[in-house]
């Protein structure tokens, strides 16, 4: 199931049982409009309830733990912290995650604006009528701004609104809050209707589509040159911080005469994870919009289904594989467990940590295997469309060259076959080329053909738009398909152009982030990790000689009490806390690059994870070499 799923049955379950829970509810207009946005069918009151009864689900035990160490006389600190700031943490995360997902819903709808604006140009150049753009953009754009178009044509055809035109600008100011470039193109798009000038029209949609891209491209910087305090701040919050802290708690346990417990390790390492995460959202939804990526569904040839994973062209359900893989691999750590929790030591040959590493390393490698298994299919199904999306536009420059010579259509693809021979375009219009002489097949049939067409394995929208747009202008004429495609050829290079140059500008940005969340947090993890131990056995020495002097029968100092922490379940915690604290990296810096894209994310995990555990291995055994 789905968090989103899991979240919408949570509301409507606390609405109908909890409702005591709320009775005046307020609540900012953007957390409506978020939750209608995103049409979940739920009410802004049942996500208030249910963050109210997450508060208290997480402060009844979280207090009863506090009390219990006080009566232990363990040291409440860390419990105390934990008690007052976990349960508001997990209450704001509820509130604002509604906000959170309607603003990645919104930056993946205005990703496909530039080619959804792109399509409604060279509609409107190829025929001036506005409900044959809105058409043709809706059919072939993809997101919500699609789907508006598709609903504003229907209205006009049933006779709701009485213009496109006004449609139109409904459009630009709905969606100009969030995106002043296309607030400002839609209404140029509008006004060009008002110019008699053929040429003076094509001037000013040709300005559509530049203040467009340069509005991307200026607010991408923009975001860039922002990023480095937050970034600062949330690897310092994420990273060091809490390390350090757990680092010096063996000396205030000393001084201090207050023990602590393994239990408050774990606590303030997930309250740290939970803070980072939600810090991390945060920045996240200042990102501005990109560019769309090419969506690969479940299911189709050569991809497994969801909840399936493939390995070795074998598809397998991916839950109870994987957990028979973690358990094979965890067995030191399981058995550590278990003689803790039967109340007998196990006594293990191999250096101190192993037991409970077994259970670290066991997923990291189940989780690296899952997201590889579950996404590399898709990836190499979509480099072949990006790869096609790129040759095209090469490609259709060489067909308009032949169609303005005179060339048929046909003649023209057969050309530019052979001069892009071994190309993936090639091949494809080798294909077309083959179907239209032995099977009879026309231009159309070629390419869009359900059984037969080149087009079935297609999976990008920008190429399937150019290949309709082409087949439809050759039946105007060899004239009339030889401008169109020209025009194409150049307003979706200069698309490419613009992409190419906002990734360059992130990727300058967010090298040092990789850096640290690949390469930093293990080392410092590891370092901590052997700090610890190192200061705790110190520590405990220290206490053996103080006591056993005669200064101590004399003086008897009581505070002094050594730290009594269970070495390997420190490794499991701070091991898993390594984990999680990789994801939430990876993830921050996938977003920033890719956006929401699931398919770079899954890839990012499974190439860097193994490196994030390479690195804590050998800088745990190197520094624990060089202390020893």
């Amino acid at each position: 199931m789905k968090f989103d799923d899991f979240f919408i049955k949570s509301c409507r379950f606390s609405e109908k049982h909890f409702k005591f829970l709320i009775k005046a509810p307020k609540y900012s207009d953007e957390f409506k409009e978020s939750i209608d946005f995103l049409e979940w069918g739920i009410r802004p009151e049942s996500v208030i309830i249910f963050s109210r009864l997450v508060l208290i689900i997480a402060f009844i035990p979280l207090t009863i733990i506090t009390i219990l160490s006080i009566l232990n006389n363990s040291s409440p600190g860390i419990f105390i912290v934990c008690d007052i700031f976990v349960p508001l943490a997990l209450a704001h995360f509820i509130t604002e995650y509604p906000k959170n997902r309607a603003n990645i819903e919104r930056l993946n709808a205005l990703s496909s604006a530039p080619e959804i604006l792109i399509q409604l140009i060279i509609s409107l150049k190829q025929n001036l009528n506005l409900e044959e753009a809105f058409r043709f953009s809706s059919k072939f754009g993809k997101g919500k701004i699609a789907q508006e178009l598709k609903k504003s044509l229907w209205h006009c055809w049933t006779g709701k609104r009485s213009s496109l035109k006004e449609q139109l600008l409904l459009i630009a100011d709905k969606w100009g809050y969030y995106s002043t470039g296309l607030k400002r193109s839609l209404h140029l798009i509008v006004s060009s209707f008002s110019e008699r000038n053929a040429e003076r029209r094509d001037e000013i949609l040709n300005k559509a589509i530049s203040s467009m891209l340069d509005s991307i491209t200026n607010e991408i910087r923009q975001f860039s040159m922002n990023l480095y305090l937050p970034t600062l701040i949330l690897f310092t919050m994420g990273t060091v911080l809490p390390l350090i802290i757990i680092s010096l708690l063996p000396m205030f346990s000393f001084l201090w005469n207050k023990s602590y417990s393994n239990l408050q390790i774990f606590l303030l390492l997930s309250f740290s994870l939970l803070v980072t995460y939600i810090y991390s959202n945060q920045i996240l939804s200042k990102k501005p919009s990109g560019f769309s990526k090419i969506e690969i569904p479940d299911g189709i040839e050569n991809v497994p289904k969801e909840g399936n994973i493939k390995i070795f062209n074998k598809e397998f359900p991916a839950f109870p594989y994987l957990l028979l893989l973690f358990l094979f691999f965890s067995i030191p750590g399981i058995l550590y467990i278990l003689s803790k929790l039967i109340g007998f030591e196990l006594k293990f040959k191999f250096f101190t940590g192993f037991s409970s590493l077994s259970i670290v390393f066991s997923l990291f490698f189940v989780m690296s295997l899952y997201y590889y298994a579950k996404s590399i299919h898709k990836k190499r199904i979509r480099d072949r469309n990006e790869k096609i999306e790129n040759e095209i536009l090469d490609a259709i420059y060489h067909v308009a060259s032949r169609i303005s010579e005179g060339r048929s259509s046909e003649e023209a693809i057969e050309y530019t076959a052979k001069v892009m021979k071994h190309t993936t375009i090639s091949e494809i219009f080798d294909k077309v080329c083959w179907l239209m002489k032995n099977r009879g097949f026309t231009l159309e049939q070629a390419f869009f053909d359900e059984k037969f067409g080149v087009t079935k394995n297609i999976y990008s929208k920008k190429v399937i738009s150019i290949i309709r747009i082409f087949v439809d202008s050759c039946k105007k004429g060899s004239k009339h398909a030889a401008e169109l495609l020209f025009t194409i050829s150049n307003h979706f290079s200069e698309l490419k152009k613009t992409e190419e140059e906002t990734k360059r500008i992130l990727t300058q940005n967010i090298q040092m982030m990789k850096t640290t969340a690949v390469f930093f947090s293990p080392i410092i993890c590891a370092l901590v990790i052997t700090l610890q131990t190192m200061i705790q056995s110190s520590l405990i020495e220290i206490e053996k000689r103080f006591y056993s002097s005669e200064l101590f029968s004399i003086v008897g100092l009581p505070f002094m009490q050594s730290p009594r922490v269970d070495i390997e379940l420190l490794y499991l915690f701070v091991g898993i806390y390594m984990l999680f604290l990789a994801l939430i990296l990876i993830r921050f810096t996938s977003f920033i690059e890719h956006g929401d894209d699931q398919i770079e994310f899954s890839l990012n995990i499974s190439k860097n994870l193994p490196i994030v555990f390479f690195i804590f291995i050998i800088t745990l055994i190197t520094s624990r070499l060089v202390i020893h």
